[in-house]
């Protein structure tokens, strides 16, 4: 709150902060997602609003609970760590985090990727009638007939 501009932190609102927070990452249409990306494309830090719902996100999945908990990886366990695995929990969290956003313009790219796997799976369905019907007509063909003989 204070980087977003706050002076004396008694006097400011913590719950309206956060609402706004809230506001930032589900409001909004499609014009405000895209005002969202030319405010923060070329930023080297989100706005603070965006930080605000992202930490939200964070103490409400449990995982700082844990940290501070004292569970988290160490560097004696280094020799275990596996890139690979690190990898593919990145790219899980991205997909989720893509899954349930509700920023309209994700909401809008999630809804062209569905039409797009809806478009391939419908070819894809069309392509495998077509070689079963071709398979079974060539099956109960007739065999054509000999040719004459003079």
């Amino acid at each position: 709150m204070k980087l977003a501009g706050g002076g004396d932190l008694s006097q400011i609102d913590t719950a309206a902060f956060l609402e706004q927070a809230t506001e930032y990452e589900s409001g909004g249409d499609l014009r405000d997602s895209i005002h969202k990306i030319g405010m923060t494309a070329w930023s080297t830090h989100p706005v603070p609003v965006a930080r605000a719902s992202e930490l939200r996100k964070w103490i409400d999945s449990g995982d700082y609970g844990r940290i501070l908990a004292g569970d988290y990886p160490r560097r004696d366990g280094d020799g275990n760590a596996s890139v690979g695995d690190d990898v593919k929990a990145a790219a899980n969290s991205y997909r989720e985090m893509f899954r349930t956003s509700q920023d309209p313009l994700v909401g809008l790219l999630r809804k062209l990727g569905d039409g797009a796997s809806d478009v391939a799976g419908s070819a894809t369905r069309g392509a495998r009638t077509w070689a079963t019907n071709a398979s079974r007509d060539r099956r109960t063909e007739q065999p054509p007939p000999p040719p004459p003989t003079s």
